[in-house]
Parts: C-alpha cells; structure tokens; sequence
C-alpha cells in the first residue's frame, strides 16, 4: 500500500503579547516557568503517541505554529522533531517554525538547526511603527533590522516573510519599501495576507467603539495586485492566493492542508484530520494538559476540499473531487463550474479546474457560491 503524505502540526500557544487581529488561541505571558513547558511537552509526546498509532499516512512535514514558538525553549521543538521523525514511514522534507523577529536568539536558532529545523516563516506584518502599532504587535527597530541575518548566521536560508496588507493608512510606497527590503533580505517566500477583522478580537472592539479605523475593500484589492505584479516581476511564483515563493520554495505543509491532505495537529485547540474526521483539541491550557479528549467532527468533503483548492493557482483534480463527492453531487458541481467557466472565475481543461485570476480574488466569495449550491 502506498503511503499518502501528511503534516504534524504543534501548536505553542505562548506569546508576549495578544496582537489585535489574532483569534487563534493563545496566552501573552512573558514569561513561561519551566515546569509548565516540561508538562506541555509531556502532553504533546503523549498525544503524538495515541494519534500515530494505526497511521494510514508518511509525515512529510512539520509545523510549529502558535503564538510564538519562537518563545520555546529549543528542547521542546528538538523532542517533538525527533519524535515525529521516528514514525512508522516518516520522512520529513521540511520543518518549519513560526517565529517573531524580537524572539529570535541566535544560539537558539543554531540549535534548532542542529535539532533538524530547516525553515522558519517570519511574522514581520510591517516595518512601520505606525501601523504595527495598529496591529498591536511589538516593534523593536534592532531586532526587525537583524532578523534575516540572525538566519542567515544560523545556517538557516529557508524562510519567509509574512505581510500584512490593507492596514488603514498602509500605503503602496511602504509596502514595497517593505518588499524591497524583505528581498534585500534574501527571503525564499513571501506570504501577503489581507488584513482581516475577526469576531471577538481586540481589533474588532476597537472598530466597533470608534477607537480604530476600518480598512477599506477598495485598498485590500488594490494591495493584493499591485503585490502580485511586483513579485511576479522579481521571479516570486503566486501558487496560493496570499503566497509567492521561489522555484522549488513553496511550503510544503500549508499545501497539504489546501490539497485536502491529512494532518495530525498537537496541543491546545489544534485540529487535527485523519482517515476522514475531523478532531478539534480543546481551548483551555489546563484541560489539555489534563488530558481532556477531543472533539470529533465529521468530514465534509464538499466544503473541505473547496476550502483549500480555491485558494490554489495550480490544477486541481477533478476525479479526486469525484471521489469526495459522488457522483449526484460531482453532478452538481459540473453545472456550478459551467457558469463559473462562463463567468471566468475558473478554467477546466482535461479532468481538471485551475482558478483564474478573477477567481482567485474573489475566493471567499466564490467558496461560498458553491458550498450553498452543493448543500441545496
């Protein structure tokens, strides 16, 4: 039997602070006693051990996301490498870190190196004050200055950058100053998000009492192309509707999940997706050390698959589709994507459906389209 591939995803939850638009789970603490990290460790060992036990898949890659994973001492990540590596069939490609530029410490990241860690996605989001102030995020100007060659001394030339666009009052000349020195940098993949108000975050509050601005839907969509023309034009591949990467420097575990690949994700409220369920952990630090069990969902394939393929500029199978949804519902979709076809939001050609560019920026919309459509 051939293996499929999948993704191990840890979630670190620590962080200094709570940015404004952050709605993933995640604790500001400063800092974090050694006790609370031994017992976290001993927890996402534990849970690492009874979801690989009858794997149905080969971990390909390696994930640590957060809060700041940055903020964890090295050994923690070194553990967890180690252990996903000795998986039945595993072979780990790509191991990456999320990390956050005053957070960085080069004999830490000397150490990950050692460790196996071979690729690290920079939460930069702007290198104006003004607008990381917006973000509620941290600025040190030495820590932003340094980051690429705290990498780069490291040994570590694998990473990323991430962006913010949208922000009010982020203008283009700052977003290509940012670009331009985020290439200066020597970066192998850009992610250029679109800022996004999520319910119950402090970003939200703070619109809804006046405190901050809104960013406009006219500046995202003007942001989102200009960005895409200006790599494009330095050699930067859009092979996801927010991500531009390098030949050969896309990353490998964020298309498993947009490929409807399987994943195991650890730690407090990660999910996880495996032989067609859905688990999700729970969201209090307590009760997942505890051992508090997960949540199970079931798969919907009709939404699922779309979540992610919509996002993709690449092609897309439509016999894998097929198989997810049957044949009525495949039916369906056939009928939807004609219309789309007509309506240039997407291509199909020889089994397959490939995203225009029109589609691409409208993807939120057009996932809605046709999840309503396949449900009625």
């Amino acid at each position: 039997m051939i293996l499929q591939a999948l993704g191990v995803y840890v979630h670190l939850p620590f962080c200094d602070v709570k940015c404004a638009y952050c709605d993933f789970y995640s604790i500001a603490r400063r800092h974090v006693d050694e006790d609370v990290w031994q017992r976290y460790r001993a927890r996402l060992l534990q849970e690492l051990k009874e979801k690989s036990e009858n794997l149905q898949g080969k971990p390909v890659s390696l994930f640590f996301g957060g809060g700041t994973p940055s903020k964890a001492p090295p050994y923690i990540i070194g553990d967890l490498i180690e252990a996903v590596a000795k998986l039945p069939g595993a072979q780990l490609k790509e191991v990456t870190m999320e990390a956050n530029p005053e957070s960085l410490q080069s004999q830490n990241l000397k150490q990950l190196k050692s460790y196996g860690l071979n690729r690290v996605s920079v939460g930069i989001q702007s290198t104006s004050a003004e607008i990381l102030k917006y973000l509620g995020r941290l600025y040190n100007e030495k820590s932003y200055r340094e980051v690429f060659e705290k990498l780069q001394n490291a040994g570590i030339h694998n990473y990323s950058a991430d962006f913010i666009l949208g922000t009010p009052g982020l203008k283009m000349e700052q977003v290509f100053k940012d670009l331009n020195w985020a290439l200066q940098g020597q970066v192998k993949h850009i992610s250029a998000y679109t800022l996004t108000v999520e319910p119950d975050t402090m970003l939200e509050a703070a619109i809804k009492s006046g405190r901050q601005r809104k960013s406009s839907d006219r500046r995202l969509w003007l942001q989102q192309i200009k960005v895409a023309e200006f790599l494009h034009e330095r050699g930067f591949k859009q092979y996801e509707v927010s991500n531009y990467a390098l030949k050969n420097y896309q990353s490998l575990h964020n298309q498993l999940y947009w490929k409807y690949r399987q994943y195991i994700g650890l730690g407090v409220s990660a999910h996880s997706f495996l032989n067609g369920k859905r688990t999700a952990n729970v969201k209090s630090l307590e009760k997942y050390l505890n051992g508090t069990a997960s949540l199970v969902e079931t798969a919907k394939p009709e939404i699922d698959f779309f979540i992610g393929s919509l996002r993709l500029t690449g092609k897309q199978s439509l016999l894998q589709l097929k198989r997810l949804l049957g044949e009525q519902k495949y039916k369906d979709f056939l009928n939807i994507a004609q219309d789309l076809q007509r309506r240039n939001l997407i291509q199909i050609q020889n089994l397959h459906f490939q995203m225009t560019e029109k589609g691409l920026m409208n993807a939120d919309q057009l996932l809605k389209e046709i999840t309503d459509a396949l449900a009625s």
